[in-house]
Protein backbone atom coordinates (compact mmCIF):
# COMPACT_ATOMS: atom_id res chain seq x y z
CA UNK A 1 0.00 0.00 0.00
CA UNK A 2 1.32 3.44 -0.77
CA UNK A 3 2.04 5.25 2.16
CA UNK A 4 0.71 9.53 2.15
CA UNK A 5 0.50 11.89 3.90
CA UNK A 6 -2.37 13.65 5.58
CA UNK A 7 -0.24 16.13 6.70
CA UNK A 8 -1.89 15.95 10.36
CA UNK A 9 -5.39 17.45 9.67
CA UNK A 10 -7.74 17.57 13.03
CA UNK A 11 -9.72 14.85 13.03
CA UNK A 12 -13.08 16.46 13.35
CA UNK A 13 -11.98 18.43 9.75
CA UNK A 14 -11.28 15.30 7.87
CA UNK A 15 -13.60 14.60 4.82
CA UNK A 16 -15.04 11.72 4.60
CA UNK A 17 -12.57 10.61 2.19
CA UNK A 18 -9.79 11.64 4.06
CA UNK A 19 -10.89 10.19 7.17
CA UNK A 20 -11.86 6.59 5.14
CA UNK A 21 -7.90 6.90 4.06
CA UNK A 22 -6.21 7.45 7.26
CA UNK A 23 -8.78 4.82 8.76
CA UNK A 24 -7.33 2.01 5.60
CA UNK A 25 -3.87 3.33 6.82
CA UNK A 26 -4.16 2.25 10.24
CA UNK A 27 -4.52 -1.42 8.56
CA UNK A 28 -6.82 -2.02 11.44
CA UNK A 29 -5.73 0.05 14.47
CA UNK A 30 -8.62 1.75 14.43
CA UNK A 31 -11.37 0.65 16.70
CA UNK A 32 -14.79 0.47 17.23
CA UNK A 33 -16.45 0.77 20.39
CA UNK A 34 -19.94 0.35 21.40
CA UNK A 35 -22.54 2.64 20.05
CA UNK A 36 -23.20 5.29 22.76
CA UNK A 37 -26.96 4.96 22.67
CA UNK A 38 -26.90 1.58 24.27
CA UNK A 39 -25.22 3.23 27.48
CA UNK A 40 -27.47 5.88 27.98
CA UNK A 41 -26.01 8.61 26.20
CA UNK A 42 -29.32 11.22 26.02
CA UNK A 43 -27.29 13.63 23.23
CA UNK A 44 -24.31 11.77 21.16
CA UNK A 45 -22.63 15.55 20.36
CA UNK A 46 -23.01 16.98 23.66
CA UNK A 47 -21.88 13.76 25.34
CA UNK A 48 -18.73 13.46 23.00
CA UNK A 49 -17.88 17.10 23.15
CA UNK A 50 -18.20 16.72 26.89
CA UNK A 51 -15.77 13.57 27.19
CA UNK A 52 -13.29 15.20 25.35
CA UNK A 53 -12.67 18.06 27.52
CA UNK A 54 -12.88 16.45 30.80
CA UNK A 55 -9.66 14.65 30.39
CA UNK A 56 -8.01 17.73 29.80
CA UNK A 57 -10.67 19.61 32.83
CA UNK A 58 -9.36 16.87 35.32
CA UNK A 59 -5.80 17.78 34.93
CA UNK A 60 -6.73 21.50 35.29
CA UNK A 61 -8.73 20.76 38.37
CA UNK A 62 -5.98 18.50 40.06
CA UNK A 63 -3.45 21.57 38.74
CA UNK A 64 -5.42 24.46 40.71
CA UNK A 65 -6.21 21.77 43.75
CA UNK A 66 -10.37 21.54 42.96
CA UNK A 67 -9.46 18.26 44.14
CA UNK A 68 -13.00 17.06 44.03
CA UNK A 69 -13.91 18.21 40.70
CA UNK A 70 -10.93 16.32 39.47
CA UNK A 71 -11.91 12.79 41.25
CA UNK A 72 -15.65 13.63 39.89
CA UNK A 73 -14.37 14.58 36.33
CA UNK A 74 -12.26 10.80 36.55
CA UNK A 75 -15.36 9.02 37.80
CA UNK A 76 -17.04 10.17 34.55
CA UNK A 77 -14.64 8.88 32.41
CA UNK A 78 -14.45 5.63 34.14
CA UNK A 79 -18.42 5.07 33.97
CA UNK A 80 -18.30 5.96 30.59
CA UNK A 81 -16.01 2.64 29.76
CA UNK A 82 -17.70 0.42 32.38
CA UNK A 83 -20.95 0.93 30.80
CA UNK A 84 -19.36 0.24 27.28
CA UNK A 85 -17.75 -3.09 28.78
CA UNK A 86 -20.83 -4.29 30.05
CA UNK A 87 -22.78 -3.31 27.09
CA UNK A 88 -20.82 -5.64 24.95
CA UNK A 89 -20.17 -8.15 27.80
CA UNK A 90 -23.98 -9.07 29.14
CA UNK A 91 -25.09 -12.27 27.43
CA UNK A 92 -28.74 -10.86 27.87
CA UNK A 93 -27.88 -7.71 25.27
CA UNK A 94 -29.04 -5.39 27.69
CA UNK A 95 -28.34 -1.86 27.22
CA UNK A 96 -28.57 1.15 29.13
CA UNK A 97 -31.46 3.53 28.77
CA UNK A 98 -31.16 7.30 29.58
CA UNK A 99 -33.10 6.93 32.78
CA UNK A 100 -30.46 4.30 34.07
CA UNK A 101 -29.68 5.36 37.52
CA UNK A 102 -26.82 2.57 38.22
CA UNK A 103 -24.60 3.08 41.17
CA UNK A 104 -20.76 2.93 40.37
CA UNK A 105 -20.59 0.41 42.96
CA UNK A 106 -22.99 -1.51 41.12
CA UNK A 107 -21.77 -1.14 38.03
CA UNK A 108 -17.89 -2.48 38.70
CA UNK A 109 -19.55 -5.74 39.74
CA UNK A 110 -21.93 -5.85 37.32
CA UNK A 111 -18.37 -5.81 34.99
CA UNK A 112 -16.58 -8.11 37.04
CA UNK A 113 -19.94 -10.44 37.06
CA UNK A 114 -18.88 -10.80 33.08
CA UNK A 115 -15.69 -10.91 32.80
CA UNK A 116 -13.98 -7.31 34.15
CA UNK A 117 -10.27 -7.79 35.09
CA UNK A 118 -9.98 -8.29 39.35
CA UNK A 119 -7.06 -6.53 39.49
CA UNK A 120 -8.31 -3.20 37.37
CA UNK A 121 -11.45 -3.40 38.93
CA UNK A 122 -10.03 -3.54 42.37
CA UNK A 123 -8.24 -0.31 41.52
CA UNK A 124 -11.54 0.97 40.37
CA UNK A 125 -13.34 -0.26 43.69
CA UNK A 126 -10.26 1.85 45.67
CA UNK A 127 -10.90 4.71 43.39
CA UNK A 128 -14.51 4.69 44.27
CA UNK A 129 -14.11 3.82 48.16
CA UNK A 130 -11.72 7.21 48.35
CA UNK A 131 -14.35 9.34 46.07
CA UNK A 132 -16.87 8.20 48.37
CA UNK A 133 -14.97 9.57 51.21
CA UNK A 134 -14.10 12.72 49.09
CA UNK A 135 -17.42 13.60 47.71
CA UNK A 136 -20.39 12.29 50.86
CA UNK A 137 -17.90 12.44 53.61
CA UNK A 138 -15.78 15.75 53.58
CA UNK A 139 -18.27 17.76 55.20
CA UNK A 140 -19.09 15.37 57.45
CA UNK A 141 -15.22 15.08 58.37
CA UNK A 142 -13.57 12.18 57.70
CA UNK A 143 -11.08 13.75 55.23
CA UNK A 144 -9.02 16.76 55.02
CA UNK A 145 -9.20 18.80 51.81
CA UNK A 146 -5.46 18.22 51.27
CA UNK A 147 -5.77 14.92 51.66
CA UNK A 148 -7.92 14.49 48.56
CA UNK A 149 -4.39 15.69 46.62
CA UNK A 150 -2.97 11.76 47.66
CA UNK A 151 -6.19 10.31 46.38
CA UNK A 152 -5.62 11.69 42.74
CA UNK A 153 -2.18 11.33 43.26
CA UNK A 154 -2.49 7.50 43.66
CA UNK A 155 -4.94 7.00 41.33
CA UNK A 156 -3.26 9.12 38.63
CA UNK A 157 -3.96 7.91 35.04
CA UNK A 158 -6.60 5.15 36.55
CA UNK A 159 -9.14 6.67 33.86
CA UNK A 160 -6.49 5.87 30.83
CA UNK A 161 -5.81 2.54 31.76
CA UNK A 162 -9.52 1.81 32.40
CA UNK A 163 -10.08 3.40 28.40
CA UNK A 164 -7.14 1.33 27.31
CA UNK A 165 -8.22 -2.03 28.78
CA UNK A 166 -11.78 -1.86 27.67
CA UNK A 167 -10.36 -0.59 24.13
CA UNK A 168 -8.42 -3.71 24.16
CA UNK A 169 -11.01 -6.16 25.31
CA UNK A 170 -14.33 -4.84 23.52
CA UNK A 171 -12.96 -2.72 20.80
CA UNK A 172 -13.04 -4.39 16.69
CA UNK A 173 -10.94 -3.72 14.20
CA UNK A 174 -11.81 -0.83 11.37
CA UNK A 175 -10.72 -1.26 8.10
CA UNK A 176 -13.01 1.60 6.68
CA UNK A 177 -15.84 4.17 7.23
CA UNK A 178 -18.26 1.66 5.72
CA UNK A 179 -17.40 -0.43 8.84
CA UNK A 180 -19.37 2.39 11.09
CA UNK A 181 -22.03 4.13 10.10
CA UNK A 182 -24.83 4.26 12.65
CA UNK A 183 -25.46 7.23 14.95
CA UNK A 184 -23.24 6.94 18.22
CA UNK A 185 -20.94 4.79 16.92
CA UNK A 186 -17.74 5.63 18.79
CA UNK A 187 -14.73 5.19 16.39
CA UNK A 188 -10.98 5.11 18.55
CA UNK A 189 -7.43 5.69 16.72
CA UNK A 190 -4.12 5.96 17.07
CA UNK A 191 -3.84 10.08 17.25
Amino acid sequence: MENRELKNPEPEHLTHEQMNELIKQGNGSFKKLPNVLKIGVIDVQRSANNLMGSVLKARSAYINGFYIEAISLVLQHIDFHLRMYWVIKNKKGKVFDETDKVFFGQLINNCKDVGFNNVLADKIKDFNTNRVKAIHKFALGEIEYNDLKQVCDTHRNLEVEVFNYVRDEIGVSVYSMEDLGNPGDVLWGPF
